[in-house]
């Protein structure tokens, strides 16, 4: 298990205090759910090298855990329709109170991402390369695959360092992806090709890899995984905004819009940690929401915001058992 990449092992190697509170947790979840039905498989899953697999199946313990201290009947892994499953079933499959649970871990923003703003930077800035005494202009005819992103960069990089030492406009295609033009600032040409739109003019797509983008990802993939006919609860760690995350009040407009299309999700819960002084218990309404704050250990701070589906009840039962298990209280109307 050292000798992998896994959430466990990761926890292992750290001995700070709020890596030794993290690993108490996980033992005592793992202790006290292994009567569940599915303990088993689960546990399996922890072990696992393959990327997010660990710190998923972690993430589904520790929110079934908090299910378990409140006395509900689990079940990991329940079917729910066709071939698809949930990570929990709090409840039985004939209670109309059963609450189905899926967790997802999206991971600080990977390489593919970070490679990703760095080929934006240096393809599409507002709209020039000074340092290069350069002026750009172009299409991206979709985003690039992340094998081609490397690859890609090198190539551009190497023809602004070409485009800056030549006279004339310079053409880098390649088809089906990208054509970027560049010319020098001080060449006579320069003004005509503004004015022909040469440069000066990027037309670009959205890419997929932003994390506002992977959060809505999973928001929608995750709930296809919940039954249609019955009351789902979406438990997901968000990926890191790069130190610039929305406005919570944003974020929860944004998500709340996602949920009335959505009428089996009675909820959705966003779980982070992070660095927090003070480190304090707090509980407060944020935009017809709920924003909870435990101590793991200071100054560790685990972070939930409970964002209740705009059209259901707050006296629906799945949407209490839902909010008792990520709150451990009532629904805002409650509070």
């Amino acid at each position: 298990m050292y000798g992998r990449r896994n959430g466990v092992a990761e926890c292992l190697s750290n001995y700070a205090p709020h890596a030794i509170a993290s690993m108490t947790r996980i033992g005592e979840a793992l202790g006290d759910l292994r009567p569940v039905n599915g303990w088993v498989k689960v546990v399996g899953r922890v072990g696992s090298s393959a990327e997010n697999e660990s710190s998923g199946a972690i993430a589904e313990i520790l929110v079934a855990h908090r299910a378990w201290r409140l006395g509900f009947p689990l079940s990991f892994d329940p079917p729910t329709e066709g071939a698809r499953h949930a990570d929990v079933r709090v409840g039985q499959a004939d209670d109309p109170a059963t609450l189905y649970i899926e967790v997802c871990v999206k991971e600080p923003l990977p390489e593919i991402a970070r490679s990703t703003e760095a080929l934006k930077h240096s393809v599409i800035p507002m709209f020039d390369e000074p340092s290069l005494n350069l002026a750009k202009g172009g299409a991206f005819e979709r985003a690039p695959e992340a094998s081609e992103i490397g690859p890609l960069a090198q190539r551009v990089k190497a023809f602004m360092t070409d485009a800056a030492a030549s006279q004339g406009i310079q053409t880098l295609s390649v088809p089906g992806l990208l054509e970027l033009r560049a010319i020098r600032f001080d060449e006579p040409g320069y003004q005509e090709a503004v004015v022909a739109r040469l440069v000066g003019d990027f037309r670009g797509i959205v890419f997929q890899h932003s994390p506002y983008s992977r959060l809505m990802s999973a928001v929608h993939s995750k709930a296809a995984q919940l039954p249609s006919s019955g009351a789902g609860l979406l438990v997901i760690s968000p990926p890191s905004f790069l130190g610039q995350p929305p406005p919570i009040e944003q974020l929860v407009a944004a998500l709340r819009a996602e949920l009335t299309r959505m009428p089996h999700v009675v909820a959705l819960a966003l779980m982070w940690r992070q660095l927090r002084l003070p480190a304090e218990a707090r509980r407060e309404a944020v935009s017809e929401s709920l924003l909870i704050q435990e101590v793991v250990h200071p100054p560790v701070v685990e972070r939930v915001l409970f964002i209740p589906h705009p059209a259901v009840a707050s006296t629906n039962e799945p949407l209490a058992r839902a909010c008792a298990i990520m709150c451990g209280g009532p629904t805002v109307a409650g509070a």
